[in-house]
């Protein structure tokens, strides 16, 4: 549904460091909800393709955030290792 891409790979493709916390689905829904700008119970009443793109795009959000994250950790260890020869 989406094409979100990084160094002109997908950004699903990534393989980034998981934090290993796991949570409901309707927590997720009601995060994906705020993320879009909606009080939950205004969500909840949207039709449920409109509601599932939604949340494809938090989760779209969320991993392109964490794509830049672990890109920038890993530039600043190469800067470290770099420094230290």
């Amino acid at each position: 549904m989406f094409d979100a891409r990084f160094r002109g790979r997908s950004v699903f493709d990534y393989s980034v460091t998981r934090s290993h916390i796991s949570y409901s689905v309707q927590l997720e829904w009601r995060l994906a909800a705020q993320w879009a700008g909606y009080r939950y119970e205004d969500f909840a009443e949207l039709d449920g393709e409109l509601q599932s793109g939604h949340v494809a795009a938090y989760r779209a959000s969320n991993m392109i955030r964490a794509v830049l994250d672990q890109d920038q950790a890993n530039e600043m260890k190469r800067k470290n290792r770099a420094g230290k020869r």
